[in-house]
């Protein structure tokens, strides 16, 4: 650990690499892992990193101790950038100066006074370099010290051709929705790139009635126009070529924005615990059914007057309703605006995709769950009453709330399933 840490952090990291069982890494999580970063590493931070103890345990008494790259790294012929923080105690200075100089003659290296690991948390100036150095790798020039709005341009126009033939599903969402089921991850069948929107989560918000600065939409015209577009220009700086795409909620309204807008960019559609429209009434009556009278009044009393005092009450009594099996570290990643939620709820809402829905052109795959007060099930029959019924299927899972896939983990297997049909 770097000098300066206190004799209790290096107390415990000296018994982590000495036993390397569950108990110690436990430990180490909780006092030297936040040490990792000058930035300040919330809880929700690092339950968000989906530690495997066993795993990582495993691998350091194994794999890791015979690992040794230093003949790989002189074979590399491709242009390579190496950015340390000068303050890293997982990657050390002496360890990074090790890599280079088995790196070919050439390489680009920049290293940054105070950062630790995961540099482009600590120091900024590390994205700016490598958008510097992807830039000059398209242009064959010289990258510019610190990169320039310039080279992000230039990362932006897409090499015709370059992704032809890659696969990957481009998962949508907005920023407190969870895909995660118990036990169960989603089968690595293909690449796999998630898609946060702007303005929700850590981003910068704005609930004025300013024209966004890519699209010039405003809260009156709503901000799907600006998100559909963000997904379209995420794929296109990828350089994915008709990617199968997975919503959910109304990330999944936004998938189908995007299929119906411009259906000779999505190969297939995944929509789960998606409508063509937000009824409240709808959704009243399933949160009366599921949690009594209270949740059905606590969510009529925020639909009716959406505001930060009555999304408290709704969050407290409703909320828990969404899934049939609640988990607190689930919850715990959820990075809420209250202020951007409510505004969305009294401001976003009342749209209707039927019209859209109709001009879906690729094969689409419809999850729903029954028990979900959000996004109903009467709600989810409509959509699929608009979308083309030669090209849709629709799995409803009993006993499944909101997203699906925590409650019925079979579904990723039907996902799996549709991802690879056109592979076959």
């Amino acid at each position: 650990m770097p000098g300066g840490v206190p004799g209790v952090a290096r107390m415990v990291a000296e018994r982590f690499y000495g036993s390397m069982d569950e108990q110690a890494f436990a430990d180490f999580l909780r006092v030297c892992f936040p040490l990792l970063s000058s930035y300040e590493l919330t809880s929700d931070v690092i339950i968000r990193a989906d530690w495997r103890p066993d795993v990582l345990i495993g691998w350091m008494l194994g794999e890791s101790r015979e690992l040794d790259l230093r003949e790989e790294l002189s074979a590399i012929e491709a242009p390579t950038l190496v950015l340390p923080g000068e303050d890293d105690a997982w990657a050390p200075p002496e360890s990074v100066q090790e890599v280079v100089e088995h790196l070919p003659d050439g390489t680009r290296f920049r290293s940054f006074g105070g950062a630790r690991h995961s540099v482009f948390r600590d120091a900024p100036g590390a994205t700016e370099e490598l958008l510097s150095f992807v830039a000059s790798l398209q242009t064959g020039r010289t990258p510019r010290e610190g990169g320039g709005p310039g080279d992000r341009a230039l990362l932006r126009r897409r090499r015709r051709g370059a992704g032809a033939g890659r696969s990957l599903c481009a998962a949508v969402r907005p920023s407190s929705s969870s895909t995660r089921a118990r036990g169960s991850t989603i089968p690595p069948t293909r690449s796999t790139s998630a898609r946060r929107w702007r303005r929700s989560g850590r981003s910068s918000t704005s609930t004025s009635g300013a024209p966004d600065a890519a699209t010039g939409a405003t809260a009156s015209t709503g901000r799907s126009t600006t998100w559909v577009e963000d997904v379209r220009e995420f794929c296109e700086v990828l350089e994915l070529e008709r990617p199968v795409v997975l919503g959910t909620a109304f990330g999944g309204s936004i998938g189908l924005l995007l299929a119906a807008r411009y259906p000779e960019r999505v190969a297939r559609l995944v929509l789960v615990s998606t409508v063509a429209r937000y009824v409240h009434t709808r959704a009243i009556a399933v949160f009366d059914r599921l949690g009594g009278p209270r949740a059905g009044e606590v969510a009529a009393r925020y639909f009716a007057d959406p505001s930060e005092t009555t999304f408290a009450e709704f969050l407290r009594v409703c909320v828990p309703l969404y899934t049939r099996n609640p988990s607190a570290d689930a919850f715990a990643r959820i990075e809420m605006n209250f202020a951007l939620t409510a505004h969305w709820d009294r401001n976003e809402r009342h749209f209707d995709l039927r019209d859209e829905a109709a001009l879906v052109s690729c094969p689409t795959l419809v999850l729903a769950g029954e028990d979900d007060p959000s996004t109903t099930v009467a709600g989810t029959e409509e959509l699929l009453a608009a979308l083309p019924a030669e090209l849709t299927r629709l799995h409803r899972f009993a006993a499944a709330g909101h997203g699906v896939f925590r409650d019925a983990p079979e579904a990723l297997e039907l996902v799996r399933e549709f991802v690879l049909a056109d592979a076959k």
